[in-house]
C-alpha cells in the first residue's frame, strides 16, 4: 500500500456507503414532500380565496338585481314580508334567494314568519353552496360568513329601510356592502353586525383561506381584498357611508 492510499479503517465500507446514500435520498425526499405540501396548500388557499370572491360577487349582483326589480333599494339587514314591511326575524339573504337561483327554497318560506318557525325551519335548514365559506368544514350546515353592518352610519339602517345606491354620500365604491366574517351564522337568521363608531369591530376573514386579510363586496358590486394590516380608522371609513373620508383599499 502506498503512502497516499487510505488505510482500510479510513475508507467507508460498502455497507456504510449505501446507508449514507439512502439517508441523503430520504432527506431530499422529505424536503421535496414538505415543499410540495406547501405548494398544494398555497394553491388551495388561492382557489378558496377566488371562490369566496365569486360568492360575494354573486351575492352583490343579487342585491343589485333586487334593487332594480323593486326600485326601492338594496335590502338589509332584513327581508320584507308579504306586505312589503321589513320582517326583523328574516335575514336579507332570504329575500335574495330568487336572485341566486334558489327559487325552490324561497317558495317554501313564509315571509310573514320567523326564519326558524316550524313552517320555515325545513327550508332554512337547507345548506346553500353559494352562501357557504369555501373552507367550511361541514358542507351540510346552513351557515354563511357573508354578513352586513347596520346602524350607526353603516350602509344599512337599523330599521331595515332599503338603501338607494344614489344616496350613498361617500360613493358606492368606497362603502362596504357585504363582508366575509370570521363567524358563520345560519343564512336565514338576521344575525348581522350592529355598528357604531365606538363599537369594537368583529373578527373578519377566515384564516383557512388567508392569514393576510379578508374579502369584501363594495356597494358598487366590486369585490376587494382587505388586508388585516389596514388601519382601523380606514376600515371604519369603508363601513360608514357618510363619514366624508372615502378611504381606499391598498
Amino acid at each position: 500500500m502506498t503512502a497516499g492510499d487510505d488505510s482500510p479503517s479510513e475508507r467507508p465500507s460498502g455497507h456504510l456507503k449505501v446507508v449514507m446514500i439512502l439517508a441523503a435520498v430520504v432527506l431530499v425526499s422529505v424536503a421535496a414532500a414538505v415543499l410540495l405540501v406547501r405548494q398544494v396548500n398555497t394553491v388551495r388557499a388561492a382557489a378558496q380565496r377566488m371562490k369566496g370572491m365569486g360568492n360575494l360577487k354573486q351575492l352583490s349582483l343579487a342585491a343589485h338585481n333586487y334593487a332594480q326589480t323593486h326600485e326601492d333599494g338594496i335590502i338589509g339587514p332584513y327581508s320584507p314580508d308579504l306586505t312589503g314591511a321589513m320582517n326583523p326575524d328574516l335575514s336579507f339573504r332570504v329575500g335574495l334567494l330568487p336572485y341566486i337561483e334558489m327559487d325552490n327554497v324561497y317558495r317554501l318560506i313564509d315571509m310573514n314568519q320567523p326564519w326558524d318557525s316550524p313552517k320555515n325551519a325545513p327550508a332554512t335548514a337547507v345548506a346553500i353552496r353559494h352562501l357557504q365559506s369555501p373552507d367550511t368544514p361541514d358542507a351540510t350546515k346552513p351557515d354563511t360568513p357573508y354578513r352586513v353592518f347596520y346602524g350607526g352610519g353603516a350602509l344599512f339602517e337599523a330599521d331595515g329601510t332599503p338603501v338607494k345606491l344614489t344616496e350613498v354620500p361617500d360613493g358606492t365604491s368606497n362603502t362596504i356592502l357585504f363582508v366575509h366574517a370570521s363567524e358563520a351564522v345560519p343564512w336565514a337568521k338576521p344575525q348581522e353586525f350592529a355598528y357604531t363608531p365606538a363599537t369594537p369591530l368583529p373578527p373578519l376573514g377566515s384564516r383557512g383561506i388567508s392569514k393576510e386579510g379578508f374579502n369584501v363586496a363594495m356597494a358598487d358590486g366590486s369585490v376587494r381584498f382587505v388586508r388585516h394590516a389596514i388601519a382601523e380608522a380606514d376600515l371604519r371609513s369603508l363601513i360608514e357611508k357618510a363619514d366624508g373620508r372615502g378611504a381606499g383599499i391598498e
